[in-house]
Order: structure tokens, then C-alpha cells, then sequence
């Protein structure tokens, strides 16, 4: 029993020898793979400065072609400028006309004039600025020639340039004060190199209710009203030398009881301010859609007309019941309704040059 214990625990010693032997292989294979993973490291390095090499000498010789494109070509205009026929002279004849208009230059004057018409400037924005009702009440606003923008002095003598005044509207409003001051200066001054003609797209777009509660959208369309308060006032003080055209959607309402407002057409239904006729590479958003109210704005000027040459009725009535778009342009069906109170239906065609074509008009 004693024997067979005594045997036991030499193979436990046996064992325990075991892992510091397993443990030596370990740090040695350990060391090995740091050795090779530094000498991986240093390829990498060595790789990476052999291209960064490489393509600085890429650049070198980029930079080296384009100084040697660059000698060559001045030496060319070297020798064409001073060969006997070259530019040299033409270039020195130049120099001196130049220097001769600087001398009938009076840039005292001109200083004068520039500082006079910025002072004008600023007067006629502040015209335009009260009907507007902007943020900074009747701050003076100042153009500033050299960065193209304006400016507005508080009292304190503190400017706040556009960019740093906030929201859109006031940036419709200043943009709007800013044309139409300088449309008054350029008509005042008689400047014929500038057109009196000012368009503008929507300005209802920065005011027009975002939110449908009524007195929001009371507050917006006042608001847009003021815009063309000021824009009427612009054509007055002008005596309608300036023309403005607008195009809106925001409605009747915004111009009830303005002068100088004159309303050219409304586009609903599906009428374009481009009518389909204009090209006939018609949209294909069109097709098959908005036809009949396409047709019924030729109704009176080119289908009544065809149909009465054609048949040589009386009528007293006239109206489109459906339409389509085509390739060829728009095919209609409509009724007329005689002076006898008889309804005869009859279809149609409309070119693209607006020639109409009746099909079938009923028999008599």
C-alpha cells in the first residue's frame, strides 16, 4: 500500500515538470513571432518610404515638364515681342492712350458723384423699407459697392450686415427695397446701360402660411401685400418708367385695391405659363391630362371660329365635353348649341401651329 502510494506521487512530480517545459516553448515562440512581426514592420516602413519616394519624384518630374513648358513659352512671346513687326509696339502705343484717358479722368468728381448716388440710394431704400415694415424699422440701409451687399446702421452707429439679419422674410424684403431703390436711382440719373424692367418669381414663397390657422394666414397675406405696396409705390415714383412683372400664387387677395396692378392670366386647370403648342416635344406630364382646359382656351379665339366657317351656323353657345393630347397635338369633343336651342355634338383636332380640323360635325 505504502509501495503503490510512493508511486503516485512520483508520477504527480512527473507531471508538474511538465509545464514549465510547455511554458519555455511558449516565450520562445513568442519571441520569434515579435522578431518577425518588427521585421514585418520594418518592410512595411521600408515599402512605404519607396513610395512616398517614388511619387515625390513623380512630382518632381511633373513640376520639372511644367517649368520647361512654361520657359519655353515665354521665350516664344520673349521673341515675338520684340522682333520688329511684333506686339511691342501696338502694347506701348496702348500704355500711352491709357495714360492720356487718365488724365481726363477727375476722380475727385467721381468720388462726389459715387458718394452722392450712395446717399440717394440709401433715401430710396428707406422709402421702400417703411412700406415693407422690416425687422430694423427705419434704420438706414447702406449699399456697400465693394462686397455687393448692403448694410443697416442702428442708432448706436452699429451695422448688421444681410447675412447676419435673420429670417426669409426679411431677407424678401430688404432684397425687394435693394432692387427697387437702385431701379430709382438708375431712372433718376437717366443710366440708359440699365433695362427698367424688374421680375420677380413668387415672392409669397418666404411669407405664405405654413400652418392653417386663420389668423396666420391673415398675418402672411398681409404680409405679401406689403411687397406689392412697395413694388406699386416703385412704378409711381417712377411715373411708369419701371416695369415689373410677377408671377404669383398666392392669389386675388394679395393686390385688392392696388394701383398699377394689371393681371395678365392665371394659370389653374392645368393651363401652363408655356402653352403645349410652344414645342411639340410636349411633357410627358401632359399627356392625357389637363386636355379639355387646353382646349377650352382656344375655344372662342380658334374652335368657334372653324366651326362656324365650316358649317355656317349661328350659334350661341359652344363647349368642350372631353380631350386628349396626341402626338398631333389635342383631339376634343364638343357640343354646340344653336340659335334654334338645338345641341349638335361634333369632334375635333388641333394642331400644334393651331390649325382646328372638325372630323364629324353632326348633319343638319
Amino acid at each position: 500500500m505504502i509501495e503503490s502510494t510512493q508511486r503516485v506521487e512520483a508520477q504527480w512530480k512527473a507531471v508538474e515538470l511538465v509545464p514549465p517545459m510547455l511554458d519555455a516553448e511558449e516565450v520562445d515562440l513568442k519571441k520569434q513571432i515579435t522578431a518577425k512581426e518588427s521585421e514585418l514592420y520594418q518592410i512595411r516602413s521600408e515599402r512605404q518610404y519607396i513610395q512616398d519616394e517614388t511619387e515625390e519624384m513623380q512630382a518632381t518630374r511633373e513640376q520639372r515638364a511644367m517649368f520647361i513648358g512654361r520657359t519655353s513659352e515665354f521665350i516664344l512671346l520673349h521673341e515675338s515681342l520684340t522682333d520688329d513687326g511684333g506686339f511691342a509696339s501696338e502694347i506701348a502705343s496702348l500704355r500711352e492712350e491709357e495714360e492720356n484717358l487718365l488724365k481726363d479722368v477727375d476722380f475727385e468728381s467721381f468720388a462726389q458723384r459715387k458718394e452722392t448716388a450712395l446717399f440717394k440710394f440709401s433715401r430710396f431704400a428707406g422709402h421702400y423699407g417703411n412700406i415693407l415694415d422690416l425687422e430694423t424699422g427705419v434704420d438706414p440701409i447702406q449699399l456697400d459697392t465693394n462686397k455687393l451687399t448692403i448694410r443697416v446702421i442702428n442708432e448706436r452707429g452699429k451695422a448688421a450686415w444681410l447675412r447676419e439679419i435673420g429670417s426669409g422674410a426679411n431677407w424678401l424684403g430688404y432684397h425687394v427695397a435693394t432692387l427697387l431703390a437702385l431701379h430709382e436711382l438708375f431712372i433718376s440719373q437717366a443710366i440708359p446701360y440699365v433695362p427698367s424692367l424688374l421680375v420677380i418669381d413668387q415672392p409669397s414663397q418666404t411669407h405664405f402660411p405654413d400652418n392653417t390657422e386663420e389668423d396666420s394666414e391673415k398675418e402672411e397675406l398681409q404680409a405679401v401685400n406689403k411687397v406689392f405696396q412697395a413694388l406699386s409705390s416703385g412704378i409711381e415714383r417712377t411715373d411708369g418708367m419701371l416695369q415689373v412683372i410677377v408671377s404669383e400664387h398666392a392669389g386675388q387677395s394679395v393686390v385688392d385695391g392696388l394701383d398699377n396692378v394689371h393681371l395678365v392670366e392665371r394659370w389653374r386647370r392645368g393651363r401652363k405659363m408655356i402653352p403645349w403648342h410652344w414645342s411639340r416635344k410636349m411633357d410627358v406630364k401632359l399627356i392625357g391630362k389637363n386636355a379639355k382646359y387646353a382646349a377650352e382656351d382656344l375655344l372662342q379665339s380658334y374652335i368657334e371660329p372653324a366651326y362656324r366657317e365650316t358649317t355656317g351656323d349661328e350659334l350661341s353657345d359652344v363647349s368642350i365635353l372631353n380631350a386628349t393630347f396626341d402626338e398631333d397635338g389635342i383631339s376634343f369633343m364638343g357640343i354646340a348649341l344653336m340659335m334654334g336651342q338645338i345641341d349638335i355634338s361634333f369632334k375635333g383636332h388641333i394642331d400644334f401651329d393651331l390649325n382646328v380640323e372638325l372630323l364629324s360635325p353632326a348633319e343638319h
